[in-house]
């Protein structure tokens, strides 16, 4: 057989294996991110992400349904911080306490053991913060 093909080959390629110098490098799977980036990029507002860290996100959600599933939940809980819904707080807790996310789930039971306060917090205008901070410093 090989008697057979060597006229057929071309000039200098009489090696057995192939040049490692003319070899095309084998494809590499994109960089898994680290779980703090990942992190950062689930918390932070979408408006606020540079295009690598909401294309990395919008990859991340694709290949997990968990991180999907928390991404929605995290944004959910950021839109009744943000404009005052805390009247909404009970759905977003049944919704989060039937998922499949214990640390999430975990997150849920400690805003039901003061729900009341969250929910004031989470809707009236008025905060104890400046108080917190004063007790805080002293």
């Amino acid at each position: 057989m090989r008697r057979y093909l060597r006229p057929f080959r071309l000039p200098g390629t009489s090696r057995s294996h192939p040049d490692p110098h003319r070899r095309k490098p084998a494809p590499t799977a994109p960089p898994v991110p680290k779980p703090r980036k990942i992190s950062k990029a689930l918390l932070t507002h979408p408006d606020h992400l540079s295009d690598d860290d909401a294309q990395m996100l919008k990859n991340a959600t694709a290949q997990c349904t968990h991180l999907d599933r928390l991404h929605q939940h995290v944004r959910a809980f950021a839109k009744i911080m943000g404009r005052r819904h805390g009247h909404e707080l009970h759905t977003w807790l049944e919704q989060v306490e039937a998922d499949e996310l214990p640390e999430l789930r975990s997150f849920a039971i400690g805003i039901r053991r003061d729900l009341d306060a969250v929910i004031n917090g989470l809707t009236l205008e008025h905060s104890s913060g400046a108080v917190e901070g004063n007790v805080t410093r002293v």
